[in-house]
């Protein structure tokens, strides 16, 4: 009788562990699913990354940059760009490029500025990433940089006419170096001018790269507008600061 009850409660104990490792197992599998969905790659994007500002006063475009942007504005016929200014890239899975355009739609009409973004890949192909609006006005002091008592003698601001090179105008280059002698703790270099204002004398909106002499340097692109007036007086009129990351549209 001894027997019979300890083989009844053995195959009772034998079904109860058999029951209970199999509950034990149905979280197992459903843990290792969720882990192997946790842990699958993203897919790539190429439009990771931050902005690094460019330091470029050469008066062409870097060769990597120029082979991209020739490449990606290929098939681009709303307007011609002409290159003034590169900007800045971006590191992704290959590199964005911004580079600052003059922008002309048919022969005869007025000039504009526009921030091409083009896109290299790591296998050397280019495309077209956006091609946006820069209205240089919107980064002088006001409506107009010149003082406030010219009255009617402002002019329009202007994009200039002929871009033979990214090199500034000699007499843009005397005005900026003059208004900037004394001046400290941000260094400037000047990179293209995008605009000029006739007014007694001329107002003149030059990109610039920007090195904020603090204990850690702060680097960026500024729109810095310099009045030369007709006594040959040069001064600063304004300096602002672009984030170059809001005119690229992904």
């Amino acid at each position: 009788m001894k027997k019979f009850l300890a083989i009844i409660l053995a195959m009772a104990l034998m079904i109860c562990f058999t029951a209970c490792e199999s509950k034990v197992e149905e979280p197992a599998e459903e843990s290792e699913q969720t882990e192997t969905e946790l842990t699958q790659e993203p897919e790539e994007s190429p439009m990771l990354g931050v902005w690094t500002v460019a330091d470029n006063q050469a008066v062409e475009l870097p060769q990597d940059v120029k082979e991209t942007f020739d490449k990606a504005i290929e098939a681009y016929t709303e307007s011609t760009l002409v290159p003034i200014a590169y900007c800045g890239r971006q590191v992704v899975s290959g590199t964005n490029y911004a580079v600052m355009c003059k922008s002309t739609t048919e022969e005869g009409a007025a000039p504009a500025l526009k921030v091409a973004a083009v896109y290299a890949d790591l296998e050397g192909n280019a495309s077209l990433i956006s091609v946006e609006d820069f209205n240089f006005t919107d980064f002088v002091n006001g409506e107009d940089a010149a003082p406030a008592d010219q009255g009617e003698m402002v002019g329009a601001w202007e994009v200039p006419e002929n871009y033979t090179s990214l090199e500034m105008p000699g007499e843009v280059q005397d005005a900026f170096d003059s208004a900037l002698e004394g001046f400290t703790g941000n260094e400037l270099k000047p990179m293209a001018l995008l605009g000029s204002q006739a007014v007694a004398g001329n107002n003149y909106a030059i990109l610039c790269h920007s090195e904020l002499t603090t204990e850690e340097p702060v680097v960026s692109l500024q729109v810095v507008t310099v009045y030369a007036d007709i006594d040959g007086s040069d001064s600063i009129s304004s300096i602002r600061t672009i984030d170059i990351g809001q005119f690229v549209t992904y």
